[in-house]
């Protein structure tokens, strides 16, 4: 019987970042369940090598491509993918090939049986879709530096989307499996499910009590307490809320009754509950967040992060 763990933005092109991975324990998941929520790498042979490790150490894992995943630089282009729609379609197949999964699973945990849930999705800015965007700013000003600093604006392509945003295209893809797990889910089966992107405007921002735990974790680290600038915070010309995710994610997790969802992208770690859902983000980060205690809950966890059964 299993436990359920989650992180996500590994980014193991940072050096420090696959040592981190290599060096997880061999022997204290070999009965587990990992939630890889996303932001491995862009470098197909790097995320092979990757989930083949995690693969290794767990005894299931399961995935969702973020949006670095889908990233096309000059190998991507050399491999003759037309845009990025395709190599996600090839990465799927690779987790296929390399036993990760990518479809929701009934697993049996130490606490019952529990669907795990992978959703696919791409954030939706307001230009795509104001309805179903995160967006919550108001500058159109912010919006020119942001786009321009957005680095899938300049290496994802979407030559093959015609007549659908892009979060429709990933939305239509977990149509048939959510429709799996209703029908085939018994009375007392927990739903788990997972995402890259965000699927609530209220994550974007920190409880007190998140807060809180990120000067923990700076503690932990020998930093001294964080202390909010507002001033400066005003004068922030990048709005991450145009990129962060999708209403139509938070549809779905609804619809599928989740009592947990899990979710990356951010790279400021999350959890609490909302409306009988618990949201749980536990990114890895770029070494300088993780040094500055912004993925916090790392030094706790030292690696992934138990979320079922419930430690809280």
């Amino acid at each position: 019987m299993s436990r359920i763990y989650t992180i996500s933005d590994v980014h193991v092109d940072y050096l420090e970042n696959r040592k981190y991975i290599e060096h997880l324990s061999d022997q204290k998941y070999e009965s587990d369940v990992l939630l890889l929520a996303g932001d491995v790498t862009d470098n197909l042979s790097l995320l092979k090598t990757t989930l083949q490790t995690l693969k290794k150490k767990f005894k299931d894992v399961f995935y969702v491509p973020g949006n670095h995943e889908l990233w096309l630089k000059k190998d991507d282009r050399e491999m003759r993918f037309k845009d990025s729609i395709e190599k996600f379609h090839a990465i799927i197949k690779l987790c296929h090939d390399t036993g990760v999964k990518t479809e929701p699973e009934k697993v049996t945990s130490t606490q019952g049986d529990v669907w795990v849930v992978p959703l696919f999705a791409w954030y939706s800015t307001p230009y795509d879709d104001p309805q179903d965007s995160l967006y919550a700013g108001d500058s159109a000003d912010v919006h020119q530096d942001s786009e321009n600093m957005w680095m899938d604006n300049h290496l994802c392509l979407w030559t093959s989307l015609k007549d659908k945003t892009r979060s429709q295209y990933f939305a239509d893809l977990n149509k048939e499996p959510i429709s799996l797990v209703m029908k085939n889910k018994s009375p007392g089966d927990v739903v788990v499910s997972f995402s890259h992107f965000l699927s609530r405007k209220e994550l974007l921002g920190h409880t007190e009590a998140e807060f809180e735990e990120f000067n923990k974790e700076r503690s932990l680290r020998k930093l001294p307490e964080f202390q909010i600038d507002k001033s400066k915070s005003k004068q922030m010309q990048f709005d991450f809320s145009l990129f962060a995710g999708c209403k139509v994610l938070e549809e779905a997790i609804r619809m599928l009754g989740s009592v947990v969802h899990v979710h990356g992208h951010q790279h400021r770690n999350r959890d609490r509950e909302i409306g009988g859902v618990r949201y749980v983000s536990h990114c890895l980060g770029y070494p300088r967040e993780q040094q500055n205690g912004f993925t916090w809950g790392l030094m706790e966890w030292d690696g992934p992060k138990q979320i079922w059964p419930s430690t809280k």
